[in-house]
């Protein structure tokens, strides 16, 4: 942010540590006047850091402000609104509206522009805060340049604090706006505010636009005016015809009461009409019942007269005549339900019936046009105390936005109202409640006690999880336990005395096992937090009314219970996203390293003769947000665009992951539509499903099941489990297989593939039961439900892939003898293999043929056969090259072939005229000819003009889904970086690409290769000019591994098979390393001493390799060596030798060619990441570690 008089002011980061502590020329006055402080501390604990910076990036001033007077320890955090209004007075400064300067230093030489330049930012970002508040002991005088803008509180009790309290009022930089209703002649003023923000109205509508919608006010259309200084800064026009009807079928305003309210008039009317039927009903029904009831008595009365005078006649009485008392006491009975029925009516309470109601009134008016100069945005909200003003009876306000328009400083007061799943709006929805007119300054946080049980239940109400909560809430205000610490803590949040809010908390949060399974290493810097200042929050439930506070109340959270990191986590199946969710920021989880039981329980042994704590063993439970002080200052970008994600692919679902995952950015309409899509969030394609005894497909994804439950995707992305059928391109819209439509701002098609082997054969044969084509899960559903229902004979397995021979494994374990499976394999062309290696399929096969398994080669399945039930009966072959057709018998056919794009997805993108060349065509950033489609992973294909050898299906799916994300960034977000114009190269991949399966017999195979343009092929790998050589162990008929290794030794490819699995992620991350770094792994093998590579790179001394951030070490010291002199000089030495031509080149020779201050430098930086990462690398001792310190004490003592 650019000020006046050159300097330039922006976040405090921890890089600027060196140049603050040297405007710090007189550290013992420093410490004097703010007390103890560390500016690193300051930099990850303050609610606000920012440093001044001259043109030259020079940093010129800093300062740190809290919302508690964080550097003086004798005002208590929670409570220091008493101390300042029992020492100071002044009722007005609390914590909603004032916040506290703890730090402030500037150069000399531009002290004053510093100052003014920070307070002005600091008022700008902390737009709730009417002043900024600095403590100093009494008995340091006010320095410059504080003396000039903070004025002294006065003191109401001298000997009751040593402190003095400055204070600097919001209206030396940001004033007061004079709200009123606007005027023609304010169109000047406001044509250059508007035009700097949007000219897309005035050349829609006209020059005099503004002047128009401001002549054209009256009782139902309002415009008014920001005033500073005379001159017209803002515009708001209003309205109050608003279609609540069409937004009633498009949005969820249940929880804003459908934005209607009752014409209390006609309200009344209908009620008198009720209460005038209901009262002539009443006396109807008694005129009646007492008529009724005076007819029965007179009846009764007769017929006992009757009887009486029957009995003394000469025949006496007949017993089977009543003489009318039957009738008469069904007259009776009739007359009480009658007059129960109108003592029933109370004419005073009655409801008025449904039909008769009348209809509701509109209880909101809409924002039509806003515009607001740039300097003074934040105070955007004070025109919301006008507009309710001009709508007295209307109780909201609300707006829309189209979905691709960025978010302005008013909506941040509006709460998003949520899309039913049936609406296709285009806009979005924002509603603002009167009662919220009062922001944060409307709210008191407290500690809950047990007597606010009550209101926190209704409060809960029928709330997912409400059991929990509840059960949260008695523990925290509940009676103690003896003996036993208390781990929860609750807050209420009230508004006039109601409570509309409760928080949550559980202090017994185990943060080593959160930083084992999460990277919030990458943004938390732990040593700068107290251990005992982490949270888990439990729930925050706010009233919706107030949803835009919940950053106040979160605030109030952190200074009452003294937090500085509190931590969200939603379990696996959390079935309700927390309305919080987006103030948080998400932590990736992190791979985690298999380290041997041996191992584990040997460091646990010395940890707790140590009396250390042990290694965190427990298994990661779903998503981990956090929340930090500092990033309450940091509200984040909400984006609006509607992103549809079409195929559950790792591409996919690394874009998705990259996405969720940028910390300043919120995506709120992230969709993903696959089949089986909700499945594939929590399952990669080829793992082995719970209690299935074998995958029918092979894995090529690098997502592990608990990577994905970490990561949470459900949470963050709405999911149709569906196929498009078609694209809209015009509309901006998918068609799906119902008919719905699903719009989108930007589409991504990045869908897996599967087999089409029936498809091709026509739809006759796709028809045929018993015939299977294994595209997904849902095909190997049906092929078990028909194995286990008709006891196939014979079945056939085609397919020249390695999920053909995957299934065979599959079936075999499930029942099917091996002897009545025939594999046939397709012919393959020269750049298609099936196994990284010959060895290896001549080894499989060889397995397959000694279980029984029939093997034909060369032959395509033409056609099936099938009896008049439909049954399949053969299957037809044909040989490579033609010739005549054989017909088998066949009961059970599966087909698992190669895998192509799945048919109806290939018609809406064929018949849509996007470009497909074989496969997708897309652009250097992954976008197709439509500026609005993208395409990533195995449909894609880079375009012919960029003359790319590379084949998308042959790098790492994660990696071309990370790489997707960074080319729609620029597009998404407006912070990221411009990925690159027009000419942008073609993105470089260099995360290997990760094949695994299980086999015929058991077997586990896996190929990890890095992604070298040109050798797609085990053949074409060996004739390619960078091929080295090849360690290889075969030993025995069923294993073999190799290692390829290029002409500088550098690791480029592992093919693995034997009967134990191996960590095939874990030897991904060996890529592109020298085997000088695998301990020396060529001269081992050369020597003998290295007779089996898998149990060699199960050694304990591989965990460093393994472990996640050692990739980031080895980058981080590459860039800080590119830069180094001597080691430049070196590598020119280097590369002009005979031995680094030929590969011939030993890594000593190198080394040697560093001056020993540059080798102890490589070896400090690998002693630091072994520190660094101590809690997964505790089997290394290292200078500094706790088992280090631990023993080092134990001597001592």
């Amino acid at each position: 942010m650019a000020t006046p008089g050159g300097v330039f002011v922006r976040r405090a980061e921890f890089d600027d540590c060196p140049s603050i502590e040297k405007l710090v020329d007189d550290a013992a006055l420093a410490h004097k006047r703010f007390g103890a402080f560390e500016v690193t501390t300051m930099i990850e604990t303050a609610t606000l850091g920012i440093t001044a910076v001259d043109e030259n990036g020079n940093v010129v001033g800093y300062a740190a402000f809290y919302d508690y007077p964080a550097l003086q320890p004798s005002v208590d955090a929670a409570a220091w609104p008493k101390w300042l209004h029992d020492n100071f007075g002044h009722p007005e400064y609390t914590s909603a509206t004032a916040a506290w300067l703890a730090f402030l230093v500037a150069d000399p030489l531009c002290q004053n522009e510093v100052a003014e330049s920070i307070l002005r930012t600091a008022f700008t970002t902390l737009s709730d805060a009417d002043a900024i508040l600095f403590a100093l002991p009494e008995d340091v005088r006010p320095f410059a340049p504080v003396r000039d803008t903070f004025e002294p509180l006065q003191c109401l009790q001298p000997d009751a604090t040593k402190l003095r309290v400055h204070a600097c009022q919001r209206g030396l930089y940001l004033p007061d706006l004079l709200i009123r209703p606007a005027r023609v002649e304010d169109h000047d003023d406001l044509v250059p505010v508007f035009n700097a923000q949007s000219e897309v109205l005035t050349e829609r509508y006209g020059e005099f636009f503004i002047a128009e919608l401001i002549e054209r006010q009256d009782a139902n259309n309002v415009a008014l005016v920001a005033e500073v200084d005379g001159h017209a800064i803002g515009l708001l026009a209003l309205s109050s015809e608003i279609d609540v009807k069409l937004l009633k079928t498009t949005f969820d305003l249940e929880p804003f009461a459908e934005l209607e309210r009752e014409d209390e008039s006609a309200a009344k009317a209908a009620k008198a009409a009720a209460q005038a039927a209901a009262a002539k009903r009443k006396a109807e029904l008694t005129g009646k019942a007492e008529a009724l009831a005076a007819a029965a008595a007179a009846a009764a009365e007769a017929a006992e007269k009757a009887a009486e005078e029957a009995a003394k006649s000469a025949d006496g009485a007949d017993e089977d005549n009543d003489f009318g008392a039957g009738a008469a006491k069904a007259q009776a009975k009739k007359a009480a339900a009658m007059l129960a029925e109108a003592a029933a009516i109370d004419p005073e309470n009655v409801e008025v019936p449904k039909g008769l109601a009348p209809p509701k009134l509109p209880n909101a008016f809409c924002i039509s046009v806003f515009c607001m100069d740039e300097s003074f945005e934040s105070r955007s909200t004070d025109f919301l105390h006008a507009a309710f003003s001009a709508f007295p009876e209307r109780e909201y306000a609300v707006l829309t936005l189209p979905h691709t328009t960025p978010e302005f400083s008013l909506v941040n007061a509006f709460t998003q109202a949520e899309p039913l799943p049936s609406s296709s709006f285009g806009h979005v929805l924002y509603l603002f409640h009167r009662d919220a007119l009062g922001g944060p300054r409307s709210l008191t946080v407290r500690p809950a006690t047990v007597l606010d049980a009550k209101a926190v239940g209704g409060l809960l109400g029928d709330l997912h999880g409400k059991d929990a909560l509840k059960a949260a809430f008695d523990a925290a205000t509940g009676k103690p336990t003896p003996g036993v610490t208390r781990t929860k803590a609750a807050y209420v949040a009230e508004c006039v005395g109601a409570t509309v809010g409760v928080v949550l908390l559980d202090d017994g949060v185990d943060v080593a096992q959160l930083r084992t399974h999460y990277a919030l290493e990458d943004f938390i810097l732990f040593s700068e937090h107290r251990a005992d200042a982490h949270s888990m929050l439990l729930g925050l439930v706010l009233n919706p009314i107030f949803m835009q506070c919940q950053r106040y109340v979160l605030r109030e959270v952190f200074r009452q219970h003294k937090k500085s990191c509190v931590y969200l986590q939603l379990a696996k199946g959390h079935a309700v996203v927390p309305t919080v969710l987006p103030e948080f920021v998400q932590a990736k989880p992190r791979r985690q390293v298999s380290t041997s039981p041996d191992l584990i329980a040997e460091l646990n042994k010395q940890r707790a003769q140590l009396a250390l704590p042990l290694r965190p063993s427990k298994p990661a439970d779903g998503s981990i947000y956090f929340l930090t002080r500092k990033l309450l200052s940091e509200p984040k970008i909400i984006n609006n665009s509607r992103i549809v994600v079409v195929g559950a692919s790792d591409t996919a679902l690394a874009l998705l992951e990259a996405l969720i995952c940028v910390p300043y950015l919120y995506f709120s309409y992230l969709y993903l539509v696959a089949p089986m899509a909700h499945d594939r969030l929590h399952t990669p394609r080829g793992e082995r499903t719970d209690g299935a005894p074998a995958s029918f497909f092979a894995r090529t994804s690098t997502y592990t099941r608990e990577e994905l439950t970490s990561l949470g995707l459900g949470s963050r992305v709405r999911v149709v489990d569906a196929n498009p059928v078609d694209i809209d391109r015009q509309a901006k819209a998918i068609v799906l297989p119902d008919g719905s439509i699903l719009p989108y701002d930007y589409l991504v098609l990045a869908p897996e593939f599967g087999d089409q082997s029936l498809v091709q054969l026509g739809a006759e044969s796709a028809s045929v039961r018993g015939a299977f084509s294994l595209f997904d899960e849902r095909a190997t559903s049906a092929l078990m439900d028909y194995m286990f229902n008709e006891r196939p004979e014979k079945t056939y397995v085609y397919g020249a892939s390695l999920d053909a021979y995957a299934s065979v494994h599959a079936l075999i374990v499930r029942g099917v003898p091996a002897r009545s499976i025939v594999l046939v394999t397709a012919p393959l062309s020269a750049d298609e293999e099936i196994f990284a290696n010959p060895k290896v399929r001549q080894k499989v096969e060889s397995q397959l043929e000694s279980m029984g398994v029939q093997l034909v080669h060369n032959m395509r399945v033409v056609g099936l056969s099938a009896d008049e039930g439909g049954l399949l009966t053969a299957v037809m072959l044909e040989a490579e090259g033609g010739g005549a057709t054989v017909s088998q018998p066949c009961t059970m056919l599966v087909c698992a072939g190669a895998k192509e794009i799945e048919r109806s997805t290939f018609e809406a993108i064929n018949g849509n005229s996007l470009v497909y060349d074989g496969r997708l065509v897309v652009d250097a950033k992954f976008c197709t000819n439509d500026a609005a489609v993208y395409a990533g992973g195995v449909i894609a294909k880079f375009s012919r003009r960029y003359r790319s050898k590379l084949s998308l299906g042959t790098v790492s799916a994660r990696e071309c889904g990370a790489k997707l994300a960074q080319a729609l960034l620029p597009v998404l977000d407006p912070l990221s970086a411009n990925a690159g114009g027009a000419d942008a190269p073609v993105p470089s991949f260099a995360k290997p690409l990760v094949t695994t399966a299980v086999l015929p017999g058991g077997l586990y195979y896996a190929a990890v290769s890095h992604p070298t343009p040109g050798c797609d092929t085990y053949l074409k790998a060996r004739a390619h000019p960078s091929f080295g050589r090849e360690l290889v162990t075969d030993d025995t008929p069923r294993s073999y591994c190799s290692v390829r290794l290029d002409k500088h030794n550098v690791v480029r490819a592992f093919t693995y098979l034997g009967k134990e699995p191996i960590e095939a992620i874990h030897w991904a991350s060996l890529i592109g390393l020298p085997e000088a770094a695998l301990n020396n792994l060529a001269p081992r093998f050369d020597e003998g001493i290295v007779p089996d590579l898998p149990a060699f790179l199960r050694q304990n001394w591989t965990v460093a390799l393994y472990h996640d951030r050692f990739g980031e070490f080895m980058t981080a010291l590459r860039a800080e060596l590119a830069t180094d002199e001597a080691f430049i000089n070196a590598m020119e030495v280097l590369r002009t030798s005979k031995q680094y031509e030929t590969g011939q080149l030993a890594p000593v020779d190198f080394m040697n060619l560093l001056p020993e201050e540059k080798r102890n430098l490589v070896r400090t930086r690998l002693l630091d990441y072994v520190a660094g990462n101590q809690n997964q690398l505790d089997m290394y001792l290292v200078p500094g570690s706790a088992i280090m310190k631990s023993m080092e004490e134990s001597k001592l003592r």
